[in-house]
C-alpha cells in the first residue's frame, strides 16, 4: 500500500499576527510509480566480435550492464552479477568458471558495469555461441554472440 498518512500544521490564515495558532489536519497521499523498468546487459562490439576470429590470437569479449529504473543500486553491480555461457548445437549451455576454466578464459569486471571474458589461446573447438547474463534477485537479462574462429 503506498499511501500513507501525513500530519501538516497549517495557519488558520495568512498572515496571522502571533504565528502560534496552527490547525492540525491528516491527508492521504497515493504515489504511483509509472516509470518503465529499462535494462539489459549487451555485448559490446558484436558486429567485429561475429566476423572470423584468429586461432591463437587473444580476443577480449565485453558485456556492459545498462541500468535505468531498473531497483538496483550501481553500488550492488560487481563481477558476482554475470554469468558467462558457452552455447553448442545440440548440448547443454555450459557455464564458463574462472576456478574451472582458468587455463582457457579470464573473467573480469571492471568495476563500472564492464564484465570480460577473455579468450586467452583460442582454437577451432572454440567456435560457439557465449551468452552473458545478469542477474541480481529477481532481475535478469541477457546477450549471446555467434564467435568464429578459424
Amino acid at each position: 500500500d503506498l499511501s500513507s498518512g501525513i500530519n501538516a500544521e497549517w495557519p488558520l490564515r495568512p498572515g496571522y499576527e502571533d504565528g502560534k495558532k496552527r490547525q492540525k489536519c491528516e491527508v492521504a497521499v497515493e504515489v504511483s510509480v509509472d516509470d518503465p523498468v529499462e535494462g539489459f546487459i549487451e555485448i559490446l562490439k558484436k558486429k567485429n566480435l561475429m566476423e572470423s576470429q584468429k586461432i591463437g590470437k587473444e580476443l577480449i569479449v565485453e558485456c556492459k550492464a545498462k541500468l535505468i529504473n531498473v531497483p538496483i543500486k550501481a553500488s550492488e553491480v560487481d563481477g558476482r552479477n554475470v554469468k558467462w555461457y558457452k552455447i553448442e548445437v545440440g548440448k547443454q549451455p555450459v557455464e564458463i568458471k574462472q576456478e574451472l576454466h582458468s587455463q582457457y578464459f579470464d573473467i573480469g569486471y571492471d568495476g563500472y558495469k564492464i564484465f570480460t571474458l577473455k579468450f586467452k589461446n583460442p582454437g577451432q573447438c572454440f567456435t560457439a555461441t557465449y551468452k552473458c547474463e545478469f542477474t541480481k534477485d529477481h532481475y535478469r537479462s541477457s546477450d549471446e554472440v555467434l564467435l568464429t574462429f578459424e
